[in-house]
Parts: structure tokens; sequence; C-alpha cells
């Protein structure tokens, strides 16, 4: 039997105040036999969009703005349940609301509202829960839960926060990570102030030139890696760096140029990250985005999350496309299979408020902008199923972890039906299905829960026996 050199699962590459996290390496199997392999982590990510997927739309199934799943339910990768139950979040739930809707979303428990429509969960987040079951000492990563995604509205907290701890209160290391630029400095570390501080210095080093000593100790021909490990560690480190060109710029610091990698991520677009964009009420202050753009600074988040999580920087997290009952006021081209000149110009909130099967209007932008919401989710479900960076079980994240998508409402705002798909879990679910079967929301978390541990999800209330997924 072959033997090697041992190191740790959560090793990284340190210099100065920066530490890379090292990606899955064949050298972290805890026994040293090659044939050895390990269980896939414990974890839960979730996909949160918000204004939700309107019936008619549910109803088209595969055909309508579902469609980008086809490929992934086509391989088995993920369920998808266009009928799913949330009426019990609310006393009416046809009228139900975001504030209703949100801390229901992946947890089972109804909320109390505070003045301003803010809101009081009154239970934790399935993330939190299953963290806390299944990693009793706390999880062993660096970070415990990441919360971030791309949305202008902060008004009233579920906005912003979505993860809940066993207390209702923000559960996420970081509360309000919404800037790509903000996100690579919390995860992957802050060069000195003189060099962060001025844009054209920052983009033109790297932190890969603090790393340079343990890079070459790790790459070079006296690495204590084998070749395949090497070659991997370097190839993680390039896409580091192609990461962070595409949220500071092109310069290409002080790393090797056989080291620096073809950019073809696009830079973070210049948009005001933390403004409270009003509301479809107050359309003077709304703030307004291109679809173009926003698409690309959630992208680039994406990319930067997952990869996090493939370096094991954390095992539970959410994305969320917008915030709860969106509020981005969407200006430009949104061509869609329906309409590919489509272009938008106002709040599909508002527009969703004034729902209208019949109004061809109405409809065209809702269809528009759910094409959007799917197409991005999807594209984000495919990168966690990239396998340039596997588990220790030589499986995708998308396949390890249990990743969960859905939104806070249905119907102009209803919580009667709505959609939400599940994937990983590492065998946990049967994936694969396209199900229009009526399924109340928390026989469905409680289906999730169970299978990590969980006695219990939920307050309880609509329970009557686990869903079948």
């Amino acid at each position: 039997m072959k033997y090697h050199h041992v190191i740790s699962r959560r090793a990284v590459l340190r210099g100065g105040t920066i530490a890379i996290g090292l990606p899955f390496l064949e050298s972290m199997i805890q026994s040293s036999a090659h044939a050895q392999t390990m269980n896939a982590p414990i974890g839960m990510l979730s996909l949160m969009y918000g204004l939700g997927t309107p019936d008619i739309f549910l109803d088209r199934g595969l055909a309508g703005t579902l469609q980008y799943y086809q490929s992934l339910i086509s391989a088995n990768k993920i369920s998808i349940y266009t009928n799913i139950d949330s009426s019990a979040a609310a006393d009416q739930p046809v009228v139900a609301q975001h504030h209703y809707g949100q801390p229901y979303l992946f947890s089972g428990y109804r909320t109390q509202l505070a003045p301003g429509f803010n809101v009081i969960p009154q239970g934790p987040t399935l993330h939190f829960s299953i963290m806390k079951q299944n990693y009793p000492q706390g999880a062993p990563t660096p970070f415990r839960i990441i919360d971030t995604g791309i949305y202008f509205r902060r008004g009233i907290n579920y906005q912003y926060k979505r993860i809940w701890n066993d207390q209702g209160a923000n559960a996420a290391d970081f509360e309000d990570l919404a800037s790509p630029v903000d996100f690579f400095n919390k995860i992957f570390g802050t060069m000195p102030a003189s060099i962060q501080q001025d844009p054209k210095t920052r983009a033109a080093r790297s932190i890969l030139d603090y790393l340079v000593p343990a890079y070459q100790k790790y790459t070079g021909a006296a690495s204590p890696l084998p070749a395949s490990d090497a070659a991997v560690l370097s190839n993680h480190l390039d896409r580091v760096r192609q990461l962070e060109m595409s949220v500071y710029g092109t310069g290409t610091g002080g790393m090797p140029a056989t080291q620096l990698p073809t950019v073809t991520s696009p830079m973070p677009p210049p948009l005001n990250y933390y403004v409270d964009g009003a509301s479809c009420g107050d359309p003077a202050d709304v703030y307004k985005v291109s679809p173009a753009d926003f698409q690309t600074a959630y992208q680039i988040l994406a990319d930067l999350w997952i990869a996090g999580l493939e370096c094991d920087y954390y095992r539970f997290g959410n994305l969320s496309f917008d915030s709860g009952g969106g509020q981005t006021n969407f200006v430009g081209p949104l061509g869609n299979p329906d309409n590919p000149s489509y272009v938008i110009n106002g709040n599909p909130h508002a527009n969703y408020h004034a729902w209208d099967p019949s109004n061809a209007a109405c409809v065209a932008m809702a269809t528009a902008h759910n094409h959007f919401v799917h197409k991005n989710l999807a594209m984000v479900l495919a990168k966690l199923d990239s396998m340039n960076f596997p588990g220790p079980n030589g499986k995708s994240l998308l396949n390890n972890l249990l990743v969960a998508v859905g939104s806070e409402v249905g119907t102009n705002h209803s919580v009667v039906r709505m959609f939400h798909a599940i994937a990983g879990g590492d065998g946990r679910f049967k994936l694969g299905v396209n199900s229009n079967a009526h399924i109340r929301a928390i026989e469905f978390y409680s289906t999730m829960g169970k299978a990590y541990g969980l006695a219990k999800v939920g307050d309880g209330t609509g329970y009557i026996s686990d869903a079948a997924i």
C-alpha cells in the first residue's frame, strides 16, 4: 500500500493578515492510504429569490420560466416542486405578504410583527438547526454561516437577514454582506490600508503577492504534496486570483506571469450596494439598475461564495437574488425566450401587486422577471456541480450539501402555492423529480430536517406527516 504526506484539512496558505483556504486535496485524508475516502461534509445552502413565481408560470412547468432546471432534473441533480403550501405561515394566506413568508421560508416557524413590518422570527431556519444538531461543538470551519446576495432594500429586517438562530436573530457571521468587494475582503483577507484604500494601487496588487513563499513551498519542486495535489492547489490559487481580478481590476500583481489566469469574469458594476432603494410607492427615490449589471454582480458573488465553500471556509449559507419583496427597479434589456427583445422599465414588485393575468403588459414583465430569476439560479446550481474542486468523496458541492431553492411568496403575495427545489443531500433524497403534488411546507421542511437528525422542525402548525421527498 502506498502512503503519502498528510496535511490538515483546514490548512491554509498564510502571509501577514492574508489566509487562503486550501481546496480538498488527497493529502487531507486523515488516513494516509491512497485508497481511503472520506464522507461528505454535512452542510446546507439556500438560494432565496424575492417575489416568487406566479401560478401561471408554475402551471407551464418546464415549458416556461422553469425550463432552466431541465438539464439538472434529467441528470438527477435536483427535484422541483411547484405546489408547496405555506399557508400555515399566516392567518390570511392569500394576502400573506413578505413579512410572513420570508421568516417561514426554510424554517416552518410563524413570525410576530414588530413596528414598521419588521419581523420577530419564532425559531431558527434549517441551516442553523442542522448545524447545531450535527456540530454540537461548533462547525469545524473558520466561518459558520455566510449570508450574501444582491439586493437594494434595507428598510425592514427580513430584507437583508434571511438565516435565523434559535433566538430569532441573525445567524450569519456577517450581516448585510451584499458587495462583491466586501465579500472578498471578509473571506480572503484585506491588504494594508494604504493599498486597500487606493483603487488603482489595489487593482495592481494581489493578495497572492503576500503568499509567494507559502505558494512556492506547496507547489514548487520540494513540495510535500503529491504532484496531483500540487496541480489542484495551483489551479485553485489561479482561480482565487481570477476572482480577485474580477472584483478589483486587471492588475498583474507580483505573481509570476505563468501563474496568472486569463480573466473572463467581468468586474462588478459600479453599483451602490448599500442604498435603501425605497418602495414602489416612492418612485422618485427608487434605486435603478440594469438587469445586466444585477446579473454580473450576482454571479460574481456566486463565484466568491462557491470558492469559499470549495475550500471549506464554511458549509452553511444563503445566496439571495434580490431581497424579500424585491423592490429593485430594473431598467434595460431583459430578453427571454418568450420575448427576446423585451425591455424592462419599472419595479417588478409593483407589477406583482397589480397582478392581473389578463393584462398582457403585467404578464410580460412578470414573465421577463421570472425568466431572469430562474436562469440565474440555474447558473449557480450548475456552478455548484463543478468537479474542478471535488469534495473528499469525489463528488461536487451540489451532490454533497443540502441545497434548497425557494421564495417567500407565490402569486401576488399569496403563500398558498409556492415553488421549491431541493438538491444534494449525499443520497438522502430522491432527485430528478418534477412534482406538482400538493405538499405542506412544514412537512417538506420536516423531511429535510429529519434526514439530518432533527427530531422536530418548525412550530408544527399544519403538520400531519413528512413529505415524500
